[in-house]
């Protein structure tokens, strides 16, 4: 596995759909990556939601918490991560089509790299996703 994509989440079901929706359609071998749900707590839905949507796509991992705050659920994620990379992604981003593939590509082009970032569209609370 070389990319574990973790999402921490709490209550905010309709971002969520987007944003793992963008994961799934990667331009990136689905044997090489997965997508770790982190339920922080939440009582939206959330459980219904994963349990469909992992029927028919197996890149979905995902576990429910005790709520204890977004850093709580990414060291969470990272506990249950497969991947020699960690990305992390917030529920109400949308990763472009290549988000994976890049982090993957700068990760093995440049030495002692530690943190990389890419490309997404995030929303502030007060918007709504067109």
């Amino acid at each position: 596995m070389k990319v574990s994509v973790i999402i921490p989440t709490f209550n905010r079901i309709d971002l969520l759909k987007q944003c793992v929706k963008s994961l799934i359609n990667q331009d990136f071998n689905k044997k090489d990556y997965e997508i770790i749900i982190i339920n922080d707590g939440g009582t939206d839905g959330t459980d219904l939601f994963v349990k469909r949507l992992r029927i028919k796509s197996p890149l979905i991992r995902y576990f429910k918490k005790k709520n204890g705050g977004p850093a709580s659920a990414r060291n969470f994620g990272i506990k249950k991560s497969k991947g020699r990379i960690i990305a992390f992604i917030d529920d109400d981003c949308i990763a472009n089509n290549t988000w994976v593939k890049t982090l993957d590509i700068s990760h093995r082009t440049y030495k002692y790299v530690t943190g990389i970032g890419g490309d997404y569209i995030s929303k502030s609370k007060n918007e709504k996703w067109k």
